[in-house]
């Protein structure tokens, strides 16, 4: 199974210790994806899916130097954001080896269930967000190349939304 985890985990990534905070914090603008959406903060730059291209991204207005990316992906019919979680970092050892997360675990806010993960590597951010409900999942990846502030990170995977 190819994940938008695999695809990003080759990234730099690393953080600076931080609590996840209400997704309330940071003033979010709505993109909308196939079957879910979420925010991203205001002034970012929205590019939804076309074509075949199934990636909902969004991106600061220095560029892609801070972004995220969700990508619905297949996943087993009674998957929960943990075990989906669980497919993905195995799939992704068998092919890149380990990846080192600085924290880890399943969490929630308003109503949905996630699975947060954070990746330190080269004084860069990459905060992982698993959403997986009804037979259907998402990953999202928010990376900051040279660092970046996690709390706008979680206030995005926070207002993650089934549609």
């Amino acid at each position: 199974m190819q994940s938008l985890f695999f695809i990003v985990s080759i990234l730099p990534a690393a953080l600076a210790d931080a609590p996840v905070v209400p997704a309330a914090t940071v003033e979010l603008v709505t993109a909308a994806g196939d079957g879910f959406q979420y925010g991203c903060p205001v002034g970012w730059e929205i590019k939804p899916p076309q074509g075949a291209q199934k990636s909902l991204n969004c991106h600061s207005p220095e560029g892609v130097m801070t972004m995220c990316i969700a990508m619905p992906e297949p996943t087993v019919r009674n998957a929960t954001p943990t075990s989906h979680w669980k497919l993905i970092m195995e799939a992704n050892e068998r092919l890149l080896g380990p990846i080192e997360l600085k924290e880890e675990g399943p969490s929630s806010a308003n109503g949905v269930d996630f699975y947060r993960a954070v990746s330190t590597e080269s004084n860069s951010l990459t905060v992982y967000y698993t959403f997986a409900q009804g037979g259907k999942a998402v990953s999202m990846s928010c990376m900051a190349f040279g660092g970046g502030d996690i709390t706008v990170f979680d206030a995005i995977g926070q207002s993650f939304r089934w549609k």
